[in-house]
């Protein structure tokens, strides 16, 4: 009896999953069919390489499933190239089939970079304007592809609306890079191509009212190597921005959080960075600051057990401060920064070299870390802009591995009632006032 009764059940599911795979079938899209194709079983256009140019298989297929509602553009195995591409609204997945499998290049010389400015638009060469979209299982590489000699801002870039879009209504994005391998040309000794940024489109615009970018950007399992900036963040009203379990190596500045107003996490990477070049400095890990005088008043930033492995071998006896691993830096607007640093391990070797370069910031927490190396100073919290900075905590660290041609900790003459806790093998210059180093 209970037999019979469980066929009716049977049937019904086995109808139910046939039903809606025989539909996908009858799913059409008017991209070119020998390269771009509706999955027969699955809600996913495939797209196969041309081998030359698959701009425009690759444009079709993302706005078929943004107009459609398809929820993953799929690339198959081989070596794609494009251009330029932007997609308005995608909530969806671009994506390969594994970042060893599928691999992306932008192609040189492909790019008209200055005919963003009259769209009132940031150069890239990937676009993705509000939606819900995901990148990922790829590796994607570029070197020049501009026409001339422009910029191209960045080779990823999540945003919203144009500037001309004169509405200045909020944008909104949710974002996510999800096993993503970035490569670029190297560093070089200007601030130009970005490989992934999460911004509004007035970032760089003067007198733009498209400035606010909301929602939430997340990075995971990803790497970035080889790019002026790894990753650039610049949202408001609270976003949420997380960091986590990524590789960031030979970059000028991996992580560039500028004018936020955003919850942002950093935990679980690697930031590795080897130089032995003259002429470059300022490397740097993390860096956190303002560029607008309308930056947000207030951020948060917790950066928690990352490791950070930075060598500068050359000998540059005329230049006292070559870079800091994690960088404080404003310019027209002082920001009131939520800052903690913890658990984190520095293996940093290189006498002109900072590891933690804070300014401008009350209440923050260094706490747990590990120091090993040969540096000129390793922590120094000071004021160039305030009058004064207090209520920093420095405790529970160990310094027993590391090496500071000047002092491990220094306390400038702005600051005042920061504590340095005992224990942790540092010697301490304390130039402030009520400063308690137990």
């Amino acid at each position: 009896m209970q037999y019979f009764r469980a066929v009716p059940f049977i049937v019904i599911t086995a109808f139910y999953w046939l039903y809606p795979l025989s539909s996908f079938a009858h799913l059409t899209i008017d991209c070119n069919d020998s390269f771009v194709k509706a999955n027969p079983t699955q809600l996913i256009i495939d797209v196969v390489s041309t081998g030359l140019d698959d701009t425009e298989n690759i444009q079709c297929a993302l706005d078929a499933a943004a107009q459609k509602g398809i929820p993953i553009v799929r690339l198959g195995k081989g070596d794609f190239a494009i251009s330029r591409i932007f997609v308005k609204n995608f909530k969806g997945s671009f994506q390969g089939t594994t970042r060893d499998d599928t691999r992306l290049s932008i192609r040189d010389g492909s790019i008209n970079c200055l005919a963003f400015n009259s769209e009132g638009r940031l150069s890239a060469a990937i676009k993705f304007d509000g939606g819900e979209p995901t990148l990922k299982f790829m590796t994607i590489s570029s070197d020049q592809p501009c026409t001339q000699d422009a910029i191209l801002r960045a080779i990823v870039h999540f945003t919203g609306d144009s500037t001309f879009d004169t509405s200045c209504t909020n944008d909104v994005i949710f974002a996510r890079v999800d096993r993503v391998d970035m490569l670029g040309p190297g560093r070089r000794d200007n601030l130009t191509q970005s490989a992934i940024h999460a911004s509004p489109e007035g970032m760089y615009i003067s007198g733009s009212c498209k400035l606010t970018l909301l929602g939430s950007f997340k990075v995971n399992q990803s790497s970035v190597t080889g790019y002026e900036i790894g990753l650039l963040s610049s949202m408001k009203s609270g976003a949420q921005v997380d960091i986590n379990f990524n590789s960031f190596s030979n970059n000028r500045i991996s992580v560039y959080l500028v004018d936020t107003n955003q919850s942002t996490t950093i935990t679980s990477n690697t930031f590795s960075s080897e130089n032995d070049d003259e002429v470059l400095s300022y490397l740097t890990a993390i860096k956190i600051g303002t560029r607008l005088s309308s930056a947000p008043a207030k951020t948060r930033l917790a950066v928690h057990k990352n490791q950070f492995m930075f060598t500068d071998v050359e000998e540059v006896t005329n230049n006292f401060h070559r870079g800091n691993v994690f960088d404080v830096k404003f310019a027209d607007s002082v920001q009131d920064v939520s800052l903690s640093l913890t658990d984190n391990r520095f293996d940093v070797t290189g006498k002109n070299l900072f590891i933690i370069d804070i300014r401008e910031i009350d209440d923050w927490v260094i706490s747990g870390n590990r120091f090993s190396g040969a540096v000129r100073l390793a922590i120094a919290a000071e004021a160039f802009i305030e009058p004064s900075v207090s209520g920093g905590v420095i405790v529970a660290n160990s310094f027993l591995n590391l090496d500071s041609e000047f002092t491990d900790i220094l306390l400038g003459e702005a600051t005042t009632e920061c504590i340095v806790g005992p224990g942790q093998n540092a010697v301490v210059k304390d130039d402030g006032t009520i400063n308690s180093v137990l």
